[in-house]
């Protein structure tokens, strides 16, 4: 019981539902990501990290999603302890952070 308790990862950055979530032997990071409600599509990008932490040392490995998905590369699988943060795209939260004052922008410019 107490082993369950501990096989836990974080899930952060541009998901839908960031948090800590239980993890079993065999989890993968899309399954993680999935656990999350899925990467934002309004924010996220494809590169996602994940970070560990192996006695004193802590490690980090990034992935394309789009490559996971398209089985160029293997779904790397989690251990416990492990934080998956998900990158947010630039252009995306540019776009999303402009978008309330986008049309008064506009109407400036016709001004």
């Amino acid at each position: 019981m107490k082993e369950s308790e501990s096989q836990k990862v974080t899930v952060n950055g541009a998901v839908v539902q960031p948090g800590i979530y239980p993890i079993s032997s065999g989890t993968t990071l899309m399954q993680a990501i999935a656990m999350a409600k899925g990467p934002d599509t309004k924010l996220a990008s494809d590169r996602v990290a994940i970070f560990r932490t192996v006695g004193q040392n802590r490690t980090e490995a990034t992935f394309d999603l789009g490559d996971i998905q398209a089985g160029k590369v293997q779904d790397p699988q989690l251990q416990a302890h492990d934080i998956v943060v998900v990158d947010t795209s630039g252009t995306r939260k540019f776009l999303q952070d402009i978008s309330p004052i986008a049309p008064f922008a506009v109407l400036g410019a016709i001004f």
